[in-house]
């Protein structure tokens, strides 16, 4: 795929398969890409969280949304989706090991408590699990 663009994250791979399998059906070049680094995760007893991207080709990215807005007004398709609390959108990066490891490690091998979610929409970053939003302030989905 060239130029993948990350349009959606999950902490699950279940719904970010079946919202790239919708995105298919439509004529999307949609795929699920795991960006976890699980063992690293896996090692510290910590788990990765919205680590499952549904990507499409940059080309088709602002197209793939608005269908995707679409598809979750009728059947709630993002309804785990990890979203922005601020704008609500689905564009929210997790900063994974391969990312953030040698910026969050400690001298003695253990990993900062914190990880930032940053949105790729409005920009804003919080530490935490994410808050669940089901709409933002104009009643849609916002990309």
């Amino acid at each position: 795929m060239k130029e993948p663009t990350p349009i959606a994250s999950f902490d699950r791979a279940e719904p970010a398969q079946i919202v790239a399998g919708r995105l298919r059906e439509t004529c999307f070049l949609a795929a699920v890409v795991d960006t976890s680094g699980e063992e690293f995760w896996r090692a510290r007893g910590l788990r990765p969280r919205g680590h499952f991207k549904v990507v499409v080709p940059r080309a088709q990215a602002e197209r793939a949304m608005s269908w995707l807005r679409e598809f979750d007004a009728a059947e709630q398709l993002l309804s785990s989706a990890v979203r922005c609390p601020d704008c609500g959108s689905t564009r929210v990066e997790y900063p994974q090991a391969a990312q953030r490891q040698a910026s969050t490690l400690f001298l003695d091998g253990s990993i900062a408590p914190e990880h930032d979610y940053h949105c790729e929409r409005c920009n804003r970053v919080w530490a935490g699990e994410p808050e669940t939003i089901q709409v933002v302030a104009s009643g849609h989905l916002a990309a």
